[in-house]
């Protein structure tokens, strides 16, 4: 089993600096009372005017960031890593899924990127990570690729996605026949071998 160490925090301030802003700018206002000009009414309503509202994507990004960067560390916890990973994996959504699998599919991506992105999306066993992780499967390696510790690369990404793909349609009830289509889609000898062993 493959398993990455990560884990370095950045904080993202960027919208606590523009709740800060929204701070300053209403105790302006507030002393504009005297002078007859309407203050703000609220800091709420201030910060809906502003549409100072988190992005959707906000978590998984924050998320891909902060445990890439500990990516090839040595982790002095890995079970407690783990766990850590496999709960937030247990909170993502269907558009984080969407973003992981962009992320994966993208070649030109950051190598540790990659891998984190496909190990959460195996580690949610979320039905709604399913067909990312079949489409992640079924892509044709590259034959371009010529350095073989990038060509490994590709297989490390593949066999991460079928470990987690096969517990999901374990859950479905439906584990033989599709873990026979993988096989049958299946074309290299390496891959074919690995599910085999997994089944």
């Amino acid at each position: 089993m493959y398993f990455f160490n990560h884990y370095f925090f950045k904080k993202n301030n960027t919208y606590s600096s523009k709740i800060q802003k929204v701070f300053l700018k209403q105790k302006k206002h507030t002393t504009s009372v005297a002078k007859g000009k309407k203050p703000f009414t609220s800091l709420s309503k201030r910060l809906k005017a502003n549409k100072l509202k988190p992005s959707k994507l906000t978590f998984v990004k924050n998320l891909l960031q902060t445990e890439s960067v500990r990516m090839g560390s040595i982790e002095p916890h890995p079970k407690r890593r783990l766990e850590h990973l496999k709960k937030q994996s247990l909170l993502l959504k269907e558009a984080d899924f969407a973003y992981l699998f962009k992320e994966v599919s993208n070649t030109q991506s950051n190598g540790d990127r990659r891998f984190l992105s496909v190990y959460l999306l195996s580690l949610s066993q979320n039905s709604k990570a399913k067909p990312y992780l079949e489409k992640i499967i079924s892509a044709s390696i590259n034959q371009k690729i010529a350095a073989p510790r990038l060509y490994e690369q590709e297989l490390v990404i593949k066999m991460h996605a079928i470990k987690g793909f096969l517990p999901i349609i374990k859950a479905e009830g439906s584990y033989q026949a599709q873990a026979k289509q993988l096989l049958q889609r299946q074309e290299n000898p390496f891959l074919v071998k690995f599910i085999r062993n997994l089944l």
